[in-house]
């Protein structure tokens, strides 16, 4: 199959919340997805590499994955987040806070997903808050300059590996090797030159983004995610998780907005 003239970033909504702030006062968010802020009241700020950001009420903000943030609010305040995914060039943009203007458009995005980005709207409601949503997360993608992208692979059975490590975690050096028609060592290697990393580690940097995904974002137990993400038991998950995270599962579940 031809290569896109316009690849497909696969966003993948998780949250949009729109609420009222008392305590915003965190030393590190970082996670791996995309966060969306827009704050209609003043008085909220991010905090990148010891410079604060103050979130004004006439931009939006755009935080790429992994980004090592603080935030602070010292009264009340309100805010419009949402979390969300994007595959390979978005999955590793550089960090940093990218700001874009709030338009009549944004917000129009914005007052509809606040009502109506539940579970239990009507299905059509729900299917517009989906476009809604997807507009939003690309714009914020949009906001990023090209020379802060992440890689691009430019092998296509390398391409092609990253988009099966996507669909599941559960794959093997053999299996990915077969599917790229190559011989193990070489697939291998080729990954190595691609990506920096071998296709085992690579699978693990996965596993645990996965599992931050279901911290956040499910009410599973320690347990259950360990063995949705392919670890033999919580204690092996748990120091993958901190060495990988910095922190452990129980204390990355804290962390909100």
């Amino acid at each position: 199959m031809p290569d896109l003239l316009y690849p497909n970033p696969y966003v993948r909504i998780l949250m949009c919340v729109r609420q009222r702030l008392n305590n915003w006062n965190y030393a590190n968010h970082s996670a791996p997805f995309w966060r969306f802020y827009w704050n209609p009241l003043p008085d909220a700020y991010v905090i990148l590499h010891g410079r604060e950001t103050y979130l004004s009420p006439d931009t939006c903000y755009a935080l790429p994955p992994n980004t090592p943030f603080g935030s602070r609010n010292t009264r009340e305040t309100e805010q419009f987040y949402m979390h969300f995914l994007a595959r390979a060039p978005y999955d590793t943009v550089e960090p940093g806070v990218y700001a874009f203007p709030l338009t009549g458009t944004i917000r129009q995005a914005i007052d509809f997903l606040s009502s109506s980005f539940h579970r239990s709207a009507p299905r059509a409601a729900r299917a517009q808050a989906g476009v809604w949503a997807h507009l939003l997360a690309c714009l914020s993608l949009g906001a990023v300059p090209e020379e802060k992208l992440g890689l691009v692979y430019t092998d296509p059975r390398i391409a092609r590996a990253i988009d099966r490590i996507e669909e599941t975690v559960e794959l093997g050096n053999e299996e990915l090797a077969g599917e790229a028609s190559m011989n193990v060592n070489a697939f291998i290697r080729l990954f190595k030159e691609q990506t920096g990393v071998t296709p085992q580690s690579y699978i693990q940097k996965k596993k645990i983004e996965k599992a931050c995904v279901l911290l956040h974002f499910t009410d599973k137990t320690i347990d259950e995610i360990a063995d949705k993400t392919g670890f033999c038991d919580r204690y092996h998950f748990s120091r993958v998780f901190r060495r990988q995270r910095g922190l452990g599962p129980a204390a990355f579940r804290k962390i909100r907005a």
